[in-house]
């Protein structure tokens, strides 16, 4: 996906306590429509009942999902949203449609569904659905800081099942690897973390913050040892430092979405605060459905996609993921004000950020394999046939293999699998590589040093191909 395209906006506000919607399109009529409060709850368990759901289950879901979207197009003028559509020039492949709610009691509607009905009005054009807020607080901008940080933290307490953060994690090491390489990206410890050690770490400004914890409406669960420490969304909302106005918050908390009669919900609370994009959890996702989503995320933030496009992706991907995984495609929620890039490119970063290493592995391995020894080599011979080998392959290598591991060292350090792979193998290669050119110059030419030199050639040879097998592998993740 290239980006989004222009989008459609509808507004959304209560009127006569909740019991009356006020929907319009941006520019056009409004519709009143009745609206009883708890009219959507069941949506919500709903989906929580879908975990244990086997594939014959799945129409089951496909059924429920459509009247669940019937009941959301009646309370919007859908007439109005596709004239809207057709006129933009040109019309769109994916339509993104932008739901503005002035009230919170407005979040527990699955605006999400709008999707699925409106595509049955739209020839087969894809739709996705986020969210805004009215009257989020305005933070003042400055030119990002490059390389970007980011912070992974994980919570939960001893007294409640424990979350596992490992997948939605390894998500963001290895398709964000390429941008550590070509110093876009400072990578960020990810922490068992309580609520204090979150809110002092948030006083660094971040450009992407990714939590995993346990939540209830209005609440995020943190772990303090074996005890649950309830804090309301609004608290973790005024952590985020005044610097921190292009940052984006996902928030991999259950019911994340949903707030009560006196608590906003944690993710609009952190819209309503200023961060422009805010990725909630309208209830339960199951550790798979999350993991593909958050896969197809990070794929697409590491493409320096703008967080909207990064988030179509990856609904889309869960929509088209097995069941019950994709069962919960409406699950994860956005709130965007501001279409912000969590990792802009910097002027004159090469589109591979591997390519460079990759063809310096290629380039050696050749040379090195064609320098075969023989026992007929004399002295001479030794030093006419290794002289490359000894000078410039020797020098280029190692600048290169020496250049490959400076640029791992802040992922390796703070234990980012991909870089301590790469680490491990790029020091194996720079150790073999002195032992070849201690062996390129025999003290005794004969065939004990030629076995020698061989047995070397050959070991060299294969950290290198390994060490490319690597950069290979990460090389998929880049742009």
């Amino acid at each position: 996906m290239t980006g989004p395209g222009p989008i459609v906006g509808l507004r959304a506000a209560l009127r006569d306590h909740g019991r009356s919607i006020a929907v319009s399109l941006e520019g056009g009529r409004a519709v009143e429509t009745s609206h009883e409060s708890g009219a959507f709850d069941t949506w919500c368990s709903f989906l929580s009942n879908q975990r244990d759901r086997t594939e014959s289950k799945r129409s089951d879901f496909v059924e429920r999902s459509r009247k669940e979207a019937a009941n959301m197009a009646a309370i919007t003028p859908l007439d109005d949203v596709c004239a809207g559509i057709a006129s933009l020039p040109p019309a769109p492949a994916l339509v993104l449609l932008r739901v503005e709610l002035s009230d919170r009691a407005l979040d527990k509607l699955p605006w999400e569904l709008l999707s699925l009905a409106l595509e049955d009005r739209l020839a087969g054009r894809r739709v996705c659905v986020f969210r805004t807020v009215t009257g989020m607080r305005r933070r003042e901008k400055a030119a990002p800081a490059l390389p970007a940080r980011i912070l992974l933290a994980e919570t939960s307490p001893m007294t409640i099942q424990s979350t596992n953060a490992a997948p939605e994690f390894a998500a963001a090491q290895q398709n964000l690897g390429h941008l550590v390489i070509s110093e876009q990206l400072q990578p960020g410890d990810a922490r068992a973390s309580d609520a204090f050690r979150l809110r002092d770490a948030m006083s660094t400004t971040y450009r992407l913050i990714h939590l995993t914890a346990h939540g209830e409406p209005g609440q995020v669960i943190f772990g303090e040892g074996r005890e649950a420490q309830r804090v309301p969304g609004k608290t973790v909302a005024e952590w985020f430092n005044e610097q921190q106005a292009d940052t984006v918050a996902l928030l991999s908390i259950c019911m994340s979405v949903i707030g009560t009669a006196d608590q906003p919900s944690a993710a609009r609370a952190i819209a309503e605060a200023g961060i422009p994009a805010v990725l909630g959890m309208y209830g339960d996702i199951t550790q798979q459905a999350a993991e593909t989503f958050f896969d197809a995320l990070y794929k697409s933030l590491g493409r320096n996609e703008d967080m909207l496009t990064a988030y179509a992706d990856a609904i889309l991907a869960l929509r088209e993921s097995s069941y019950p995984n994709c069962g919960f495609w409406s699950v994860p929620v956005l709130y965007s004000k501001d279409n912000v890039i969590p990792f802009p490119r910097r002027p004159g970063i090469p589109d591979d950020a591997y390519s460079e290493y990759i063809e310096l592995l290629v380039e050696h391995a050749a040379e090195i394999a064609e320098v075969a020894p023989k026992e007929s080599w004399k002295q001479v011979t030794w030093t006419v046939e290794t002289m490359g080998l000894r000078m410039e392959t020797r020098r280029r290598l190692r600048a290169g293999l020496q250049k490959l591991i400076t640029a791992v060292e802040p992922a390796a350090r703070v234990r980012w699998r991909w870089a301590r792979d790469v680490d491990r193998a790029a020091r194996s290669a720079l150790t073999g590589l002195d032992l070849l050119i201690e062996a390129a110059e025999p003290t005794a030419p004969g065939a004990q040093a030629v076995a020698r030199f061989d047995e070397d050639r050959k070991a060299l040879l294969d950290d290198l191909r390994n060490l490319h097998r690597t950069l290979s592998a990460l090389r998929r993740f880049a742009p």
